[in-house]
């Protein structure tokens, strides 16, 4: 089997043998939504139980480097932070305005997943503690 990405999809193609020819070619098997990577039923309704443990094993190869790369980017964070400040207090007051907007953005969504990270742990100590969440 073979993984391609297309924008939001990964086309999920196998090699099949042309009957006339007896060349091998692919053939396209279903696609999957790049954002979920699920398998969906009209994938599992065209391939093999052998082609969906390579997909399944696929999915799960890739979900995990995703995670990885999740962490590696947070773990990382304050670094490019510091890095991204150098660059952005020399830079040409144009280029900077390019990135403005965006950088807030990712700024605000950056703050939101903290503060929620915060109040989870909140709550986790204070179940610990016997405390429960009423205080």
């Amino acid at each position: 089997m073979e993984f391609t990405l297309r924008g939001n999809r990964v086309e999920v193609l196998r090699s099949v043998t042309d009957a006339e020819t007896g060349e091998a070619k692919l053939e396209r098997a279903g696609v999957l939504r790049a954002d979920t990577l699920r398998l969906n039923e009209a994938l599992r309704a065209k391939c093999t139980a052998d082609e969906l443990a390579e997909i399944q094993g696929w999915i799960k190869r890739n979900k995990a480097k995703a995670a990885l790369r999740g962490e590696y980017a947070a773990v990382t964070l304050a670094e490019q932070m510091a890095l991204a400040g150098r660059w952005l207090a020399e830079a040409e007051p144009a280029a900077v305005s390019l990135l403005r907007e965006e950088v807030k953005a990712a700024w605000r969504v950056l703050r939101k997943s903290l503060d929620a990270a915060e109040k989870r742990a909140t709550r986790r100590n204070r179940k610990k503690k016997g405390q429960g969440l009423g205080g």
